[in-house]
């Protein structure tokens, strides 16, 4: 039997530092993906024994665009600016995608790289790049299919 999956951009909720971060661009995604696979494998030279190597690296980098008038854009800049100052700018990372029940949550995030600045006929956005610590992330069935 066929299921009927219903998806909603505005079901993605994401906090830095328990600030909410709402304002996405049309038309631009949240991308979330850990900086290395989560294993690598090896064989024997007779192909018969093989190795699983488990890597304790959980890091992640998560990329969005912010339209230009989202109140996202100051706190983002401020944390960047505090980091760069050492006066902190370290937050706790939060994402869940109320749509598919998958959640994405780090103790430490910070601005990896900031938005590239300039402007045209209309607004393009601000992509911001989020550099985690050790990201947790569970992929839960939803609901939503009906």
């Amino acid at each position: 039997m066929a299921s009927t999956f219903i998806y909603d951009a505005a079901q993605h909720f994401m906090t830095i530092g328990g600030f909410p971060i709402s304002g996405f661009q049309d038309g631009s995604e949240v991308t979330i993906e850990f900086d290395e696979d989560q294993m690598t494998k090896q064989v024997d030279i007779d192909g018969n024994g093989v190795v699983f190597n488990r890597t304790n690296n959980h890091l992640a980098t998560v990329t969005f665009t912010l339209n230009e008038g989202s109140p996202a854009n100051e706190f983002l800049s401020e944390m960047m600016n505090d980091f760069r100052n050492n006066n902190g700018g370290i937050e706790p990372f939060f994402f869940k995608d109320n749509n598919s029940g998958t959640t994405a949550q780090s103790d430490a995030c910070t601005v990896q790289s900031a938005p590239s600045q300039g402007g045209g006929r209309e607004s393009a956005g601000r992509e911001w790049t989020i550099g985690t610590g050790q990201l947790r992330m569970e992929f839960s069935p939803t609901e939503a299919a009906i």
